[in-house]
C-alpha cells in the first residue's frame, strides 16, 4: 500500500503453477486517489489486460485507461495475440467509446514486418487508435542482455483525446533495472 494512491491490476502468470525465478507479465493501473473523478476497475476476461474507467463527480464518461501485455511476438502465439486484441476490441466498444487509451507491452515494434505487427495495424485503424509517438526515430523501449533494442511499448488514443499538448516520451534512467524503459504519455484531458 502506498499513502494517497490507487491501484488495479492483473498478473499474466498462471497461479496454478509454482514458478521459480524472476515473474513476468502483470499489468496495473495507479492513480491518485485524491482525484476529484470517480475510477472505477473493469472486469477484463484477459489476465493479460488491465482497465479502468474514469467519470466525473457527474456521472459523465471521461475515459477508458487499458494497460495491456501481449504475448511475444512469434508465429505460436498468433491465435492469443489476435484473442487479446479481440477483446480490447470489444472493451473499448462497450466502456471507451471514442476517449480510450490504451497502453503497455504490446511486444510489437511496428517498424517491423510481422503477422502480429499487420494484426496490431489493423487493430489501430478499426478502433480509430492514434500512434502517440513517432516510431522508428532511434529511441528504444526495450533492450534485451545482449544489447538489442526495439520499440515494443506504446499507446495509443483515440483522436478525440488528442490535441497540440499530447505528448509521449521515454524515460530512460538509471535507476530502472527492468529491461523497459517508462514511457511517459501526457494528455491534457
Amino acid at each position: 500500500s502506498i499513502n494517497g494512491v490507487a491501484c488495479h491490476g492483473a498478473s499474466a502468470m498462471d497461479d496454478t503453477q509454482i514458478t521459480a525465478g524472476r515473474p513476468y507479465g502483470g499489468v496495473a493501473i495507479l492513480w491518485h486517489s485524491a482525484l476529484r473523478i470517480c475510477i472505477t476497475p473493469v472486469l477484463c476476461t484477459s489476465r493479460r489486460i488491465c482497465a479502468v474507467k474514469a467519470s466525473s463527480p457527474s456521472g459523465d464518461h471521461l475515459f477508458l485507461a487499458v494497460n495491456v501485455y501481449m504475448p511475444t511476438d512469434c508465429p505460436g502465439n498468433r491465435q492469443e495475440y489476435d484473442d487479446v486484441l479481440n477483446e480490447l476490441s470489444a472493451l473499448t466498444e462497450s466502456e471507451g467509446g471514442d476517449r480510450s487509451i490504451i497502453g503497455g507491452d504490446w511486444n510489437t515494434d511496428l517498424g517491423r514486418t510481422t503477422q502480429h505487427t499487420h494484426a496490431l495495424k489493423r487493430f489501430l485503424s478499426d478502433e480509430s487508435l492514434l500512434q502517440t509517438r513517432r516510431v522508428g526515430l532511434g529511441d528504444f523501449t526495450f533492450e534485451d542482455a545482449l544489447g538489442h533494442r526495439s520499440e515494443i511499448d506504446h499507446f495509443f488514443v483515440n483522436e478525440s483525446l488528442v490535441d497540440g499538448e499530447t505528448s509521449c516520451s521515454v524515460l530512460h534512467d538509471a535507476a530502472n533495472f527492468c529491461d523497459h524503459a517508462a514511457a511517459s504519455l501526457l494528455l491534457p484531458l
